[in-house]
């Protein structure tokens, strides 16, 4: 289809279709311009005459009731306290009655408004579909014209493609000859990063479990495959070497044990372990000594 035909085409739909929404959107406003005001009569809808008739016989019968009471009061005689009482059941009821022909009025005119604004909203909808009409055909013109001068640059951007794919590849062949390069620099810092990181472990863990063994706990060297019997010994030959004990704290011992038994014994060697003076096992030592006779 040549492009002149096409317009034709175009020109055609957009007399047929041009205003159609805009003759419905007229007929609406106009409907809307005169319309009749609001008018609501409550004497002349039947549901209010119902209530105004239901709420009347309440308020007379209420009345008289409320009457009758206010007057048995007074042994039966009429009084002005009755009559007032009388008056004010009456009037709740009609002021009830008005409550409800309020809200029926509210009612009324809502529907009114509401409809109104129907209306309203109508037109708008149809202004907007005119106008969507109308923008939708011009888009259509507009997409032509695109469409022709889209081939074209379709064309001048496949001969534009063609000499970038030849860069491209070139640049493709170097990028891959560097990179290839920057993996094999990158590889040789990994294993060197890799290889240090394995030295330095293994030191901190020589240096850690030889702080342990100072401390007596030779596990750590025998999970690094150390051979810990000789330390071994000489930390079971120090631990079971007796203490060295300054002579004055032996002898207040003896005295304490012998003059105030075994728990004053014990308390004195504790206060001498708060104080710095004595270890567990010389504590331990002393106890032995005394309760199985022997001397240190």
């Amino acid at each position: 289809m040549s492009v002149k035909k096409k317009e034709e085409e175009l020109l055609e739909q957009e007399q047929k279709q041009t205003g159609s929404y805009a003759q419905m959107r007229d007929e609406l406003l106009e409907g809307l311009l005169n319309a009749e005001p609001f008018a609501f009569d409550l004497n002349a809808d039947a549901l209010y005459r119902q209530y105004r008739d239901a709420y009347t016989r309440q308020g007379l019968a209420g009345a008289r009731n409320a009457y009758a009471g206010a007057a048995a009061l007074t042994g039966g005689y009429a009084n002005s306290y009755a009559e007032s009482v009388s008056a004010q059941t009456y009037n709740s009821y009609m002021d009830m009655l008005n409550e409800r022909g309020t809200e029926m009025y509210d009612a009324a005119y809502k529907r009114h408004t509401d409809a109104n604004s129907d209306r309203l909203a109508l037109i708008r909808l149809l202004n907007g579909l005119d106008s969507e009409e109308y923008d939708r055909l011009q888009d259509e013109k507009k997409a032509q014209k695109e469409a022709e001068q889209t081939a074209y640059d379709r064309q001048q951007d496949e001969k534009k493609a063609q000499k970038e794919a030849e860069q491209t590849a070139y640049d493709r062949l170097q990028d891959e000859k560097e990179q290839q390069r920057k993996d094999e620099n990158e590889q040789y810092d990994r294993d060197k990063d890799a290889y240090e990181a394995q030295q330095a472990k293994q030191k901190a863990d020589y240096d850690f479990a030889f702080k342990m063994a100072q401390l007596g706990d030779f596990s750590y060297l025998k999970k690094l495959g150390a051979d810990v019997s000789v330390l071994e010994k000489e930390a079971a030959a120090k631990e079971n070497a007796p203490e060295k004990i300054s002579v004055t704290i032996q002898n207040t011992a003896e005295e304490t044990y012998c003059y105030y038994g075994y728990y004053s014994l014990v308390r004195y060697l504790d206060r001498q372990i708060a104080y710095g003076q004595l270890t567990e096992k010389g504590k331990n030592q002393i106890i032995n000594a005394l309760t199985s006779g022997s001397r240190w």
